[in-house]
């Protein structure tokens, strides 16, 4: 059985399956989409889904005539993307959700065999600075950031050995970014290093009063795609080589 959920502003939804990277079909391909009248589905000649396949939701929003920046969350006004898929036989999964965080799948980082590595990032690790060799290269920044009031050699050298760490690129950085305490100072002394006649020390009172109202800009840009006229969505939930796990 299957049932769509997007928010108000979603129009349409579609549930598909791969296998090695190919479309083997559509589960739903819902083209006209209501939130007041979702739809349920149900397979009495049963879907095969092998392990290692993916189930692909996507889906399309338009906010014409809507002037306010859209969030994810699970109020209607919100943005949210879900699929309810029941199977058989029962088994248990590693974890209630397969969703996406930006490009960050929820599957694949708490996939047991990757114990909470995910592309050579242990992000874990990283988020609650229990990685020694990020925690170093956190503290190199500050150290020769915060010398002076704007950006020096050391400094810069500090950052670029730091942008190398794993967390801080590929599909993972984004989550991280969102989780990690120091990821707005280091934002910041990046800044200063970006350019250095017009910014100072983000250690200074008014230097972090700036760099919030950038934050804010920041986060207005961000959004601002939402309100074009179509925005597509996409979720990918991969199906572990060794299949579910039973209870």
């Amino acid at each position: 059985m299957y049932m769509c959920v997007l928010s108000s502003a979603g129009k349409k939804q579609q549930v598909a399956l791969y296998r090695d990277g190919g479309f083997v079909r559509n589960i739903t391909n819902d083209e006209v989409y209501d939130y007041n009248s979702p739809f349920f589905y149900r397979f009495d000649k049963p879907i095969e889904v092998r392990p290692g396949d993916e189930i692909r939701t996507t889906c399309t929003y338009s906010t014409v005539g809507i002037n306010r920046t859209i969030f994810y969350g699970v109020s209607i006004k919100d943005e949210m993307c879900y699929s309810f898929l029941t199977y058989f036989p029962h088994q248990r999964s590693y974890t209630q959700f397969c969703t996406t965080f930006k490009d960050t799948q929820v599957c694949k980082r708490y996939l047991p065999r990757l114990q909470g590595v995910y592309d050579d990032c242990s992000w874990r690790a990283f988020i609650h600075e229990k990685d020694m060799t990020a925690v170093e290269m956190t503290k190199r920044v500050v150290t020769e950031c915060g010398k002076t009031e704007s950006c020096s050699a050391s400094c810069s050298d500090a950052l670029d050995v730091m942008s190398k760490h794993p967390c801080m690129h590929g599909e993972i950085h984004g989550y991280v970014s969102e989780k990690w305490p120091m990821m707005k100072q280091v934002r910041a002394y990046r800044k200063m290093c970006m350019n250095p006649p017009d910014v100072s020390n983000p250690s200074s009172a008014g230097a972090k009063a700036e760099d919030s109202k950038s934050d804010a800009s920041m986060t207005t840009i961000k959004h601002t795609h939402m309100y074009t006229d179509v925005v597509y969505h996409s979720c990918t939930c991969f199906i572990p080589a060794q299949g579910l796990y039973r209870k």
